[in-house]
């Protein structure tokens, strides 16, 4: 329960802190909001929105509504810097509706509070099974971020640099200290087969903001699947 509390301190301290980064921002006549803040969002061709649908697996794609591509030029900036070359990878991530205006206006960063899940540290999860990022959204019927909305929610996609990966099958909740310490950038939770505890499904997680910059903003519509 008290983590449950600080979660939410800390979410709405970072929707605080991104809506007075972005408000008092002047514009210039010929520069729009989106500009002030650094955002570029388009509705995804329809290229880009295939190449999303064939990361979600069938189950989930009835969750799918509209896709919109998004860049947020200062977290694509260090994202390009980190590792130069290196290709990335798209992965999902959940949030609930409200958190999406920080998410979206300064990027997702790592936290020194609770949140949910901390199975391999303090770093920033994501998954490449869509359920699994749902399960963790406001969508109804999702199971972690207890959603309860009628209508829409979000999740996000994100293109991340695991950089050295280091593959693990248990908890390690202090795997941030083995990154800090330079053994590694990322660890990757391998779920077994058929499994019965965690990590029911792969997860990934980074240990440095500029690994991850967000790619593709999807609308989820109708309730969770309850499948795993």
């Amino acid at each position: 329960v008290i983590g449950a509390k600080l979660a939410d301190e800390q979410a709405l301290v970072d929707q605080l802190r991104a809506s007075l980064r972005a408000r008092p921002q002047p514009t210039a006549a010929d520069q729009t909001v989106l500009d002030a803040i650094g955002l570029d969002i388009r509705e995804a061709s329809p290229a880009e929105r295939a190449q999303v649908l064939a990361l979600v697996e069938a189950q989930s794609k009835p969750n799918i509504g509209r896709i919109w591509r998004v860049i947020h030029f200062a977290t694509q900036a260090k994202y390009d810097a980190w590792k130069p070359g290196e290709k990335g990878r798209l992965l999902f991530h959940g949030s609930k509706t409200p958190n999406f205006w920080s998410i979206m206006t300064q990027g997702l960063v790592i936290r020194p509070s609770y949140s949910n899940g901390w199975a391999l540290g303090k770093g920033l999860y994501f998954a490449d099974w869509a359920h699994k990022s749902i399960s963790y959204t406001s969508l109804k019927g999702a199971r972690w971020g207890g959603g309860s909305s009628d209508e829409t929610a979000c999740m996000a996609v994100f293109s991340v640099k695991l950089g050295r990966e280091k593959k693990v099958s248990v908890r390690q909740e202090d795997g941030h200290h083995g990154a800090a310490q330079g053994l590694y950038d990322s660890m990757h939770a391998v779920a077994p087969p058929n499994p019965i505890s965690w990590p029911r499904r792969d997860e990934f997680t980074v240990y440095n903001d500029a690994q991850a910059t967000i790619a593709f903003l999807v609308e989820l519509v109708g309730r969770a699947s309850d499948y795993e």
